[in-house]
């Protein structure tokens, strides 16, 4: 029996509730001013929305979400990060593990094991960490990682109870032959996260599966799309990052400058985004995978209007996680010689770009979501658009460039 596993994290469900001046006391204080300055504008509500409603479309047989749906643990935020929680699926068919961001603060924890109770639930209703709940053959192992911490501490502890439970859980499904999932929020492995942010006794969990082992470890915290392997008794666990379920380069971002392998008229270039923009703004975007149908729409769309684009004084180029080799052919056949189309095998400039995504179901390919770009001259975003349909990306980006064209003529 196979199952179906979509995975969220760190969502920072926003806007964040006005907190009250007694509130913003310790770590609060500087939480609030990194949300303020920083994090109300990276995060953003749409774009969660249009995710979750993407997940839901794929129809996954269940959803992990490993941590930080909150932003600094005010007594208002867990009621909104509760509703929330209950747009991605019944407490059966989510399976919740808490990040520090939800675990801010002493005070407040009682109101994360309350909020958060019915996800964490295992098979037999019991509430509390580890938790194992048996979904058709996959064992989903939950742990908690998320403790409160002094300000500009980000880092998680399991605890010596909760690491010989939870190796007690795995070594009885291993017995049963389960397919065994971890889910914890902060990575697993020794230099997973830097200094002040790391799981504190990773090594102690490092032991747990180089001697009992798992099949899976998905987690979060560090906002980026990962990818490692653990020593097991079987041989390497993959353990896996995702980024954060809200986060991507807005308008006034410095874009990261690129340079990758591209491929016009089935010939390859170097294509260099700094240089592209000494000739005006550049139109980046990212696609899943070249020769799919929506992605080979969306390339006959972007040709059909390349005319169009460069009458506005703007360059294209389209980005997947496909090799030259394949963007050779789909530069000629599908862009019919009218853009490059670069190759990021690796995924270097997809991660850059916030444009991860990993394969629905587990231990696929990484790959790029559907979202498009706008840079500026000056190196920054203009606009960004992010929709697995391709329908509206060539008339919003276009209109984009039309107007930044009009509004810079001598």
């Amino acid at each position: 029996m196979s199952l179906t596993l979509a995975h969220l994290s760190d969502a920072h469900i926003g806007p964040l509730p006005q907190p009250r001046r007694r509130e913003l006391v310790g770590k609060r204080f500087t939480g609030y001013l990194n949300w303020t300055r920083g994090r109300a504008h990276v995060h953003d509500m749409d774009l969660l929305a249009a995710l979750v409603a993407d997940v839901h479309t794929q129809h996954p047989d269940h959803i992990a979400m490993t941590g930080d749906i909150l932003n600094i643990g005010l007594k208002a935020e867990y009621p909104l990060a509760r509703a929330w929680l209950e747009t991605l699926g019944a407490p059966h068919d989510v399976s919740f593990v808490p990040g520090n961001h939800d675990a801010y603060v002493k005070g407040t924890m009682p109101d994360l094991a309350a909020t958060f109770a019915p996800w964490t639930k295992n098979d037999a209703g019991e509430t509390g960490y580890p938790y194992l709940r048996l979904r058709g053959n996959v064992a989903i192992v939950g742990l908690s990682s998320g403790v409160p911490t002094p300000p500009f501490i980000a880092s998680g502890r399991l605890g010596r109870q909760q690491c010989q439970a939870a190796a007690t859980l795995l070594a009885e499904a291993g017995r049963a032959g389960h397919v065994r999932v971890v889910l914890i929020h902060h990575p697993p492995h020794r230099n997973g996260a830097s200094f002040g942010r790391a799981l504190a006794d990773a090594e102690d969990f490092e032991a747990i599966i180089r001697r009992i082992g798992a099949e899976l470890i998905l987690h979060g915290h560090n906002h980026r799309l990962m990818t490692h392997y653990m020593a097991g008794p079987q041989g390497p666990v993959p353990i896996v990052g995702v980024a954060s379920a809200s986060a991507m380069l807005k308008p006034q971002d410095k874009a990261p400058d690129f340079t990758v392998e591209a491929a016009l008229g089935g010939k390859t270039f170097s294509f260099h985004l700094a240089e592209a923009l000494k000739k005006g703004p550049v139109v980046v975007y990212f696609y899943p995978k070249s020769f799919t149908q929506g992605c080979t729409v969306e390339a006959h769309d972007f040709a059909d209007n390349a005319a169009n684009f460069a009458a506005a004084g703007a360059s294209l180029i389209g980005v997947s996680a496909d090799t030259i080799k394949t963007q050779i052919q789909f530069s000629s056949r599908e862009c019919r010689d009218k853009f490059p189309v670069g190759a990021d095998p690796d995924g270097k400039v997809i991660h850059a770009y916030d444009a991860q995504m990993l394969k629905l179901g587990g231990m696929g390919p990484a790959m790029s979501s559907r979202i498009s770009y706008v840079i500026a001259p000056d190196g920054r975003v203009l606009y960004a658009y992010q929709d697995m349909s391709p329908d509206k990306h060539i008339a919003n980006t276009l209109a984009v460039v039309r107007q930044w064209r009009k509004d810079h003529r001598m």
